[in-house]
């Protein structure tokens, strides 16, 4: 434009001049095209440059989601591989504790087998050692017994002395007359056989491997209880004397029979007085 303008300017003619405006608009189409297509460009790189910045968002956003991927495959990987390791762990744990329970049950059985034997062990031993109890007393017994029965001559010819004296089943039995007492009906001792019953107690205190049984006993004269509260009152007044001139009283038993156990008919005065009697038995102890 302004080359047309100096033209016309200049006086050039109007066809030349013609000609540069031509060639002004010309080009002024030209550089108003030439911008808006730069214009267009620049924004077709913009948009370009944004679109790329967004596909670069969008592809590091991809990158971090693989990434993040992968970092859940790694974590699924251990935790599959601790899974793994635990459920074995628990089988192997579930392996041994079975195998436990079982030796349990085994050693259980086991020494219910062998405390069974011991009990039975002990039951043989404890019938052995019984056995040999018994057999150890009953040697004893009969050693004792042999030796009783070996001093029973000199037993017996030491209470002769003071009465009747015989060998029976029971024992050694010594039979006191009446004369011991006061009168037939007395339970108080005569001063001669309260004298001797002294020696007789003291006879008795020696002889410790007897035991020593009173048996008081009368005629039928009187009511069956006057008669059984004599003889206890006599039985029980010699027991007494004995015990109190050293014979252990654990050894010596007193019983009243009154007239119930007579050793000839009550027909006669004779007889009468026969059965007026003290019997001192006299029994190997042969426990101890």
């Amino acid at each position: 434009m302004l080359n047309a303008e100096n033209s016309w300017k200049a006086g050039r003619d109007e066809e030349q001049i013609d000609i540069v405006a031509r060639q002004a608009v010309s080009a002024g189409v030209k550089a108003e095209d030439t911008a808006l297509i730069r214009k267009e460009a620049r924004e077709k790189r913009n948009e370009k440059i944004q679109q790329d910045a967004e596909l670069q968002k969008s592809e590091d956003r991809i990158a971090d989601a693989q990434r993040q991927i992968e970092e859940l495959k790694t974590e699924l990987a251990r935790e599959q591989r601790n899974r793994e390791l635990s459920e074995r762990d628990s089988s192997n744990y579930t392996e041994q504790v079975k195998q436990l329970r079982d030796e349990n049950a085994r050693l259980r059985e086991e020494l219910s087998r062998i405390r069974s034997e011991s009990e039975d062990a002990k039951v043989k031993l404890a019938r052995i050692e019984g056995e040999k109890q018994i057999i150890e007393r009953q040697r004893k017994r009969d050693e004792r017994a042999a030796r009783l029965r070996a001093n029973m001559p000199i037993l017996m010819q030491s209470l002769k002395p003071f009465g009747t004296v015989r060998q029976t089943e029971r024992g050694v039995v010594l039979t006191l007359n009446e004369t011991y007492w006061t009168n037939n009906r007395a339970s108080t001792f005569a001063a001669n056989g309260e004298t001797k019953l002294g020696g007789l107690a003291n006879v008795l205190a020696n002889s410790t491997d007897y035991k020593i049984v009173v048996e008081a006993h009368t005629d039928d004269k009187g009511t069956p209880d006057e008669l059984q509260a004599l003889t206890e009152a006599r039985a029980q007044t010699l027991m007494g004397k004995f015990t109190s001139n050293g014979v252990d009283q654990l050894r010596v038993e007193a019983k009243g029979f009154g007239a119930s156990l007579p050793i000839a008919p009550n027909t006669t005065n004779i007889n009468r007085a026969k059965n007026r009697r003290i019997e001192v038995i006299v029994i190997p102890n042969v426990e101890q």
